[in-house]
């Protein structure tokens, strides 16, 4: 599934330095899945401790329902089965962060935490896990709210709801 080469024991103690006690890289989403990513991309085995416990993390983050926000207000709009953290800042700055060539954008983040929730979605998948509950109704949840609004634009998602 990923083929890497065989990191050297520096570069994955560096990355495993950065994994908090909860599991996660810098307590979000989004910052797990790209280090996890990393880890995997150098050749480290799907059944590494440190990679397993990003991947608990992640599935522990699933939310049953999301509120919309717009700005700093929530809107009426509510997704269910999302993966995010409650700090959509936080997880906006994660990407801005590490991830400067996805070119983050703020709505993308806050008002249905789409990019978490995509990120995270494609790499349990990738991963053989698109069977668990919890992703298998995020996945669903996903192509119910792109049905609804034509596709993941969150300002179209968002508009016939403020």
């Amino acid at each position: 599934m990923y083929s890497g080469r065989t990191p050297s024991a520096d570069e994955r103690q560096a990355i495993q330095a950065e994994q908090e006690t909860d599991g996660s890289f810098g307590h979000t989403v989004t910052a797990t899945v790209i280090q996890i990513e990393r880890m995997l991309a150098l050749g480290v085995p799907q059944n590494n401790p440190v990679i397993l416990a990003g991947i608990a993390y992640l599935l522990s983050q699933r939310k049953d329902t999301l509120q919309g926000m717009h700005t700093n207000a929530a809107y009426k709009l509510a997704a269910k089965s999302i993966f995010t953290t409650k700090d959509r800042n936080a997880e906006f700055q994660a990407a801005t962060t590490l991830k400067p060539e996805w070119l983050p954008r703020h709505l993308c983040f806050h008002t249905m935490a789409m990019i978490p929730n995509a990120v995270c979605l494609n790499l349990l998948v990738r991963l053989g896990l698109e069977h668990d509950a919890g992703v298998s109704a995020a996945l669903e949840s996903q192509y119910a709210l792109y049905c609804k609004h034509s596709g993941f634009c969150a300002t179209n998602i968002k508009k016939p709801y403020l």
